[in-house]
């Protein structure tokens, strides 16, 4: 079975132990509309909490014509599916996110950053088994008039995400960045 919206939502309908399945999250009734209510946000959510290696993306950014007021000399318009900025590619130059810009004093901004994904076939099995789950969580009072089953939920969400975020950090040598401390430099691992 191909993996779509449709079927990360029936994996989660049957998490909250809902026997019916939906055929579009655009159809009338209760189980297509809560999910087409919790679908984008909840996997936005996700997407922005990790550096995922599938939802990574670069570009180089284009600057502004209006510079910033004051603090920066450059303004540069984030990329309209941007969720996350991670860094600026071979720049040490301190940067800000402000709205959808990033402010710097650098030149040239070549980013990296973590990319709103709605194509369904690009996510791993674990990122779509954490998804599920965690829109069970979401979607269980709503659909049951209960919350029996958050606790579970919730739990089960943590183990499956923690499991998607280790695996995805064993792919590829991790990125390091340089970590200004108060005495010194050091090198942190993102992940």
């Amino acid at each position: 079975m191909a993996v779509s919206v449709v079927s990360i939502c029936n994996l989660a309908l049957s998490k909250i132990g809902v026997r019916s399945k939906i055929s579009s999250i655009d159809a009338a009734g209760i189980l297509p509309e809560t999910c087409k209510i919790h679908y984008e946000h909840t996997r936005d959510v996700l997407l922005q909490s990790h550096l995922w290696n599938f939802a990574m993306s670069r570009k180089a950014l284009s600057r502004n014509a209006v510079a910033p007021v004051f603090e920066y000399t450059y303004q540069y318009l984030l990329p309209a599916d941007c969720l996350r900025v991670v860094s600026m590619y071979n720049e040490s130059a301190a940067f800000k996110v402000e709205g959808s810009n990033l402010l710097t004093n650098a030149t040239a901004v070549n980013l990296k950053y973590i990319s709103r994904i709605t194509n369904e076939l690009l996510f791993t099995p674990l990122f779509i088994e954490s998804l599920a789950t965690r829109l069970a969580a979401e979607m269980e009072e709503e659909i049951t008039g209960s919350t029996d089953k958050s606790n579970k939920l919730n739990g089960e969400f943590k183990v499956k995400f923690k499991e998607a975020k280790r695996r995805d950090g064993q792919e590829g040598t991790p990125d390091r960045v340089i970590s200004r401390g108060p005495a010194d430099f050091k090198f942190d691992s993102l992940t």
